[in-house]
């Protein structure tokens, strides 16, 4: 925990020096010029689970500051030690907001459907519900590409149901501008 604590710090510390790669639009930008996509991939594996997934977005700059989108999640989920396995697949809604460069707010919903399977051998699947709320850095790599590092806590969080393995997550991404 230790060191994830220094990464997050000496990242953090790097972007406040770097200038900022955000653009600002004017009356005259296109709709193209708004549109950005990335997303993030997961990969854990332990000793009791392994997930492998990839969460595509697509996105669109309101304002300088704010911006909002839709992505799409796709997990391989498996129970190690019980010899399970299943597919998690949704979607989700998102809206950022830039502080204060590279500082950002973020909130998103997402509905994941998610199979159980039950004692008696019977598999259910379930919609789950997530709102993931945080914040983070946003860090310009070039002149329209953007790393992303979020700490989000699920105001949702089922430790019977959600498919993470706790409320507080930590996600990083890459994001794209046209």
């Amino acid at each position: 925990m230790r060191n994830l604590i220094v990464v997050i710090a000496v990242v953090s510390l790097a972007g406040i020096g770097t200038a900022s790669a955000q653009q600002e639009f004017g009356e005259n930008s296109s709709f193209l010029d708004r549109v950005y996509t990335g997303g993030g991939i997961n990969l854990s594996i332990g000793s009791n689970v392994t997930i492998i997934g990839a969460s595509p977005i697509l996105g669109y700059m309101i304002t300088d500051k704010l911006s909002a989108g839709i992505g799409v999640t796709y997990m391989y989920y498996r129970l190690n030690r019980a010899d399970l396995s299943t597919s998690i697949y949704g979607g989700k809604v998102f809206t950022q907001y830039t502080v204060y460069q590279p500082i950002i707010l973020y909130s998103e919903y997402q509905a994941l459907s998610y199979d159980f399977v039950l004692g008696d051998g019977i598999d259910d699947r379930e919609i789950i519900s997530s709102l993931n709320v945080g914040g983070g850095i946003m860090q310009p790599i070039g002149s329209v590409v953007n790393f992303q590092l979020l700490l989000l806590y699920d105001l949702l969080y089922d430790n019977l149901k959600s498919p993470e393995p706790n409320a507080l997550s930590l996600r990083g991404g890459i994001t794209v501008g046209f």
